[in-house]
């Protein structure tokens, strides 16, 4: 998420804000990471979930070998698409962590619109998004209602890369106060 005021990024003081993903996620998780939104909706965080919950995934339980994640991921995936219960679940709780986190970055920027991204978003949307929407259907300001828009990047998995080579392109190319001034 990066936020976005009167057509103009906004970056913050260090080039981080817009970095939604070290907001607290799953305060109900026993792992510390589990409480940090990226790690609460990375995949071997929704593996360790779905263990916890009694399925049976393959891979090493806890471990960090990269294929090992995907593969259990994978097979996540694939359960909840045939409508396993358990599997439909931990997707479930990761949309209402993810819409928790959407309504605190939308009251806090005051903003309407939420684009949603990232490499693994196009298939945990179909599983996520019913308890995201249901997380935001109801947000309101001062009692009146006030729509939440939620969107999907079309950039997909590219999204990190084209983002990058944005952030570089502006800061070669962009004016700033610093390279207006004129030399004496």
């Amino acid at each position: 998420m990066s936020p976005v005021i009167a057509g103009q990024v906004v970056r913050g003081t260090t080039g981080n804000a817009g970095e939604s993903m070290h907001l607290p996620g799953d305060p109900r998780s026993d792992s510390p990471r589990g409480r940090i939104l990226g790690t609460s909706l990375g995949e071997r965080e929704l593996v360790a979930h779905a263990r916890e919950l009694g399925m049976t995934l393959p891979g090493e339980v806890d471990s960090w070998n990269p294929h090992e994640i995907e593969e259990g991921f994978t097979d996540l995936l694939v359960r909840a698409g045939r409508g396993e219960a358990t599997a439909i679940e931990v997707f479930a709780s990761a949309g209402r962590v993810l819409g928790a986190a959407v309504l605190a970055v939308a009251e806090l920027l005051d903003i309407s619109a939420i684009v949603i991204t990232g490499p693994r978003w196009a298939a945990m949307r179909p599983l996520c998004e019913p308890e995201l929407q249901h997380a935001i259907a109801d947000h309101t300001l001062h009692g009146q209602p006030r729509p939440l828009n939620l969107h999907t990047s079309s950039l997909g998995e590219r999204a990190g890369t084209v983002g990058a080579a944005c952030l570089v392109l502006d800061r070669l190319f962009s004016p700033t106060p610093a390279t207006l001034l004129i030399g004496s």
